[in-house]
């Protein structure tokens, strides 16, 4: 595409905001879709990320609700095949995947759990799900649905319909 270069130094300078980043891809008319901003942004993040930080942020997207220190040393820790390691969450904190709330983690927007959910496998869910329901059992809390809930998707809409109104706004 024409824009390639275009885009790769818009993610650059946008420092990975989706917000900058439609405004800058819209003033050259690349894109006029959030999602396409939001879908090039996370790329962007995930493709600078450890194979253990995209595996704890899918982790992360099938629990679907923050997760605590104690659930990320519980849950995430041992799926990422080392029991003993000390990965914390601030990486993806950092990155602007994650943002900490108290004492828990959830995603930094909705759209990302969703993006994120799109490239866990079948196989991967399955075995996230054991994982929470032994978590579960262990600490003795019913199991709740594990899919992507109708709150994260109402605010994804919400905040997807607010950019677009933005974007027309400086059009």
């Amino acid at each position: 595409p024409a824009h390639t270069g275009y885009s790769s130094e818009c993610v650059h300078w946008a420092f990975g905001h989706p917000g900058y980043l439609l405004q800058m891809l819209n003033g050259n008319g690349c894109i006029h879709d959030f999602n396409a901003a939001m879908s090039i942004t996370t790329a962007f993040k995930l493709s600078r990320l450890s194979a253990c930080d995209v595996m704890a942020l899918k982790i992360a997207a099938v629990f679907e609700k923050p997760l605590s220190l104690v659930q990320w040393r519980g849950i995430v820790i041992p799926l990422l095949g080392n029991p003993n390691s000390i990965h914390t969450p601030q990486t993806l904190v950092y990155a602007g995947l994650l943002k900490q709330r108290s004492d828990s983690y959830t995603f930094q927007h909705p759209a990302i759990c969703k993006m994120i959910m799109d490239i866990v496998t079948k196989e991967e869910h399955l075995q996230i799900e054991k994982a929470i329901q032994q978590w579960n059992i262990k600490w003795g809390i019913a199991k709740e649905p594990i899919s992507l809930s109708s709150s994260y998707i109402e605010d994804f809409n919400t905040l997807k319909s607010q950019a677009v109104e933005s974007a027309n706004f400086f059009q």
